[in-house]
């Protein structure tokens, strides 16, 4: 990744302090945007509610980026995924102390009122950090389109979704412990982002992958209700687990290898967490449990579950709303320079997932994406597209309230060609991808990111994501199904995919 250019730099010893209502944060000047990492917003026990942070004397630093969760699935072999190129990542520290989030603004005056865009980082509820991905930087939309770029940390898999609420009243909410981290994030955020620049009665929440499954799982979190004015879900619809028996079993079984009963279970928060993890690994071991089924736990009383399964609720259906995906996500992309290749080289990839379906989805592709080359139909998203389409039409069943869809079929140049997949779009979203070796196409790249984290911020200002940059995005209904075909010639599609969904496959869930 080649690193942008920093031209002016300040960070005095009394210079940028913000004065928030707990204390001072001293932060430093990157050019035009002032930042401030690290910023602790709670504090918590294992297993236990987050409490807001305490008042202090003097200034604190926040100069750096704050630990993440530690990541049970973590090893020095499985780490590295090869792909720099398109997605380059960094290391982080970890620690349970892990609720801290990072702001970035070209102001630190009261009463300015810029939007606020509060990002919640992918990685399933299990792993990922608001600064594993540089995609994740939030200086280029605090520049360009001066909003204030809040991201956030918080608990993860067992530590955030551990449900132990059978052992005692006190762990009554802990499988959703990392949710209610986000809600004392967006707490925080409420009474401190005026000090930044921000204005508090305009906050988006938006997030991807895992990231926008924490925003749908916060739309039908009341204690959430008010603290956010719109929502932006990328690649993130998803239902909730079906596994919840299979949960107690793999904690009962967890507790037990721990030795600890009811009447001990409190010995479980000082234990040493290297031991804890070994025990919860064991039991979902036995219980067959991927390390991705962290997630949510509906209680029916902190965490209602998935609007897609139980609606949505009166205090969040006229919440402005944009949803969308890529046109090719978890399935690898076919690679290679295509034009070089035969239509018997294209059928054959196709059939390889489809066998004798192939002709028909091949067509229907073709339909949908003629400006794509068909070997794609090998990789197209199934799954998360039909989830997004039904999460919206449910929306618009409650509320006239404009939603809106996207798709994303950028094909990236990189070994000859292939298909932008999931995570790689946060490049665009977060206008960094100039920054990023493999997505740069001569023409194209730098116009396409003006597009995407233009439309984003337009509708973090006012609900509505058109701006000069970008064709008319129109907003989306049952009827027409308008999409917006984010590509290497961005154009809006109307109901384009309906064939092509007829092979949908199994609905996208966590768990």
């Amino acid at each position: 990744m080649s690193l942008r250019k920093t031209t002016r730099f300040i960070c005095t010893e009394d210079y940028p302090i913000v004065d928030t209502p707990k204390g001072k944060i001293h932060g430093y000047v990157d050019g035009d945007v002032f930042c401030f990492h690290g910023i602790e917003y709670a504090h918590a026990k294992r297993f236990h509610m987050p409490e807001p942070v305490k008042s202090w004397e003097g200034v604190k630093r926040a100069h750096d980026y704050g630990c993440g969760c530690p990541e049970m699935t973590y090893s020095l072999e499985g780490k590295k995924d090869g792909n720099e190129l398109i997605l380059p990542q960094r290391v982080w520290y970890m620690s349970e102390n892990v609720q801290n989030l990072n702001i970035w603004t070209k102001s630190i005056e009261k009463g300015v009122k810029k939007p606020v865009m509060v990002w919640f980082h992918g990685g399933g509820f299990s792993g990922g950090a608001a600064q594993h991905l540089y995609s994740y930087e939030g200086w280029e939309m605090a520049e360009n389109y001066d909003v204030v770029l809040v991201s956030v940390n918080h608990r993860l898999n067992m530590l955030g979704f551990m449900d132990l609420s059978e052992f005692g009243e006190e762990y009554r909410y802990s499988g959703n412990a990392g949710i209610a981290d986000l809600v004392e994030a967006l707490k925080w955020v409420r009474d401190n982002i005026v000090c930044f620049g921000g204005d508090p009665d305009n906050v988006t929440i938006y997030g991807q992958s895992g990231g926008g499954g924490k925003v749908t799982t916060l739309m039908n979190t009341p204690a959430a209700d008010g603290l956010y004015h719109k929502a932006i879900i990328q690649s993130g619809v998803m239902r909730d687990r079906t596994n919840a028996d299979t949960h107690k079993a793999m904690v009962q079984r967890a507790v037990e290898l721990l030795g600890l009963t009811k009447d001990t279970i409190d010995d479980i928060v000082s234990m040493d967490y290297n031991k804890v993890a070994d025990a919860v690994r064991t039991a979902m071991a036995e219980k067959h449990m991927s390390p991705m089924s962290w997630a949510p736990m509906p209680d029916g009383e902190y965490y209602l579950g998935s609007p897609l399964d139980h609606g949505f609720r009166e205090e969040t259906k006229d919440i402005p709303l944009i949803a969308g995906t890529v046109v090719t996500e978890f399935i690898p992309s076919p690679v290679g320079d295509k034009s070089r290749w035969s239509l018997e080289k294209k059928e054959q990839t196709v059939r390889e997932r489809f066998g004798d379906k192939t002709s028909a989805v091949m067509k229907a592709f073709e339909e949908a994406y003629p400006e794509l080359d068909v070997s794609y139909a090998a990789s197209v998203d199934l799954a998360m597209r039909p989830s997004s389409l039904e999460f919206l039409e449910k929306k618009k069943a409650v509320s006239d309230t404009p939603v809106f869809n996207y798709v994303v079929t950028y094909e990236l140049p990189y070994l000859g060609g292939m298909m932008l997949g999931h995570n790689t779009d946060l490049h665009l979203m977060f206008h960094n991808a100039l920054n990023v070796e493999g997505m740069i196409k001569e023409g194209v790249t730098e116009r396409l990111q003006d597009e995407m984290a233009g439309a984003w911020a337009a509708f973090a200002k006012n609900g509505d994501p058109d701006h000069e940059k970008m064709i008319h995005w129109e907003a989306w209904d049952p009827r027409n199904k308008a999409c917006m075909a984010f590509g290497d010639k961005t154009m809006l599609k109307i109901n384009h995919d309906s064939m092509l969904r007829l092979f949908a496959e199994p609905p996208f869930r966590i768990g």
